[in-house]
């Protein structure tokens, strides 16, 4: 915009106003739409971010291996948030975690100082937002690029989950389930020093194969939202059971894999809400004889009345797809995360090769990037 030096300044104002406007419309709303690398096909766009009717940083997915992709977070303005009134956020309390199956103290990696990792701000425990945990498969070089976008999207390598898991060892971190969050909020059970809270979406074999023996190895606990549907597909009732024998928390992902709100997406009726959310609960705790007390919003989208009837189906907590490490009991139904991508740190997907220290996956911890 070109504008002469004679005209009245009063008239100047406006259209600098304009251009400010524009810069920060294109900075902060724009800009995060788009996901890099990811195809055009494949972005999402951003959502509100108004306080309760807020949504992720754009570009979050959970494709399923149905071939569903979710979309980001969004709840209706002004709904009020289930289990909150009267309940001031209190925040967390370092302390030694009496949770289920809370692992002793992680030993420091050689070389590495959990010292030297900056302490958590009180409210602060990272929830990381995985799905699948699966090696390349034969022939993956000669993919197409579209076929191997497709696959690495919601996939997490081997190399680099067990990476990951070493970084939290090496920082002092100590596993929990929502069900602790929700037991130090409701009645005053202390947290460790480092909480943080392991989550995988909608039902793989490989929870089982490889991801449970990691945990185990290093006397950790993961959430695990499983879509019953999925239960016969890519995950068995036995897989499920093995899962909540070992200490792990199952949780509610729905009875089919259908955002039932939020994301621009039709709202579905109170009666389907309620059906997907209890009948989820109710066959996963038959399955298995685990008490299946948090659940996961198919694609990360919820309002009002979702909410509340996850606090009725007995549900203690919910995870969204919101953005963030800071987690209040005002929140407990929308719970935020970071979401790990397959490329985080990752500089040789054929020959496991990583960046030094993680620095990508520590902002991923911190919130100062959660994905």
């Amino acid at each position: 915009m070109f504008v002469r030096l004679r005209t009245p300044i009063g008239l100047l104002m406006p259209a600098t106003a304009a251009v400010l406007v524009g810069i920060v419309i294109g900075t902060y709303v724009v800009a995060p739409m788009a996901e890099p690398g990811l195809s055009a096909a494949t972005r999402r766009p951003a959502a509100s971010a108004r306080a309760v009717a807020s949504g992720p940083a754009a570009g979050a997915s959970d494709a399923t291996a149905a071939g569903t992709t979710d979309r980001p977070a969004t709840s209706a303005a002004g709904s009020r948030v289930p289990g909150s009134a009267g309940k001031p956020a209190s925040p967390i309390t370092p302390g030694t975690s009496a949770g289920a199956g809370a692992p002793a103290p992680a030993a420091t990696a050689p070389g590495t100082s959990a010292a030297s990792f900056p302490a958590a701000k009180e409210g602060t425990v990272p929830i990381l937002y995985y799905h699948r945990v699966e090696a390349l498969p034969g022939g993956f070089a000669g993919w197409s690029k579209r076929s191997q976008d497709s696959f690495l999207l919601d996939d997490t390598l081997p190399f680099a989950f067990v990476a990951q898991l070493d970084w939290l060892v090496a920082h002092g971190y100590t596993t929990i389930l929502p069900r602790d969050l929700a037991a130090h909020w409701d009645s005053g059970t202390p947290l460790p020093k480092r909480p943080v809270i392991l989550t995988f979406d909608d039902g793989f074999r490989n929870w089982r194969s490889f991801v449970l023996p990691e945990l185990k190895k290093r006397h950790m606990v993961a959430e695990f939202y499983v879509v019953v549907q999925n239960v016969g597909r890519s995950i068995s009732w036995d897989d499920v059971k093995t899962l909540a024998a070992a200490g792990m928390g199952i949780g509610g992902h729905d009875m089919l894999h259908f955002q039932l709100a939020g994301g621009g997406v039709p709202t579905a009726s109170p009666g389907v809400m309620r059906y997907q959310v209890t009948e989820a609960k109710r066959r996963l705790e038959l399955k298995t004889g685990a008490k299946v007390d948090s659940m996961a919003y198919v694609g990360g989208g919820f309002n009002g009345t979702l909410m509340a009837i996850v606090e009725r189906a007995g549900y203690t907590s919910a995870r969204g797809i919101e953005r963030g490490v800071q987690q209040v009991p005002a929140n407990r139904y929308h719970l935020h995360v970071s979401r790990i991508g397959w490329r985080d740190d990752v500089t040789d997907v054929y020959n496991g090769r990583m960046t030094a220290g993680l620095p990508t996956f520590a902002k991923r911890m911190s919130g100062k990037n959660p994905g």
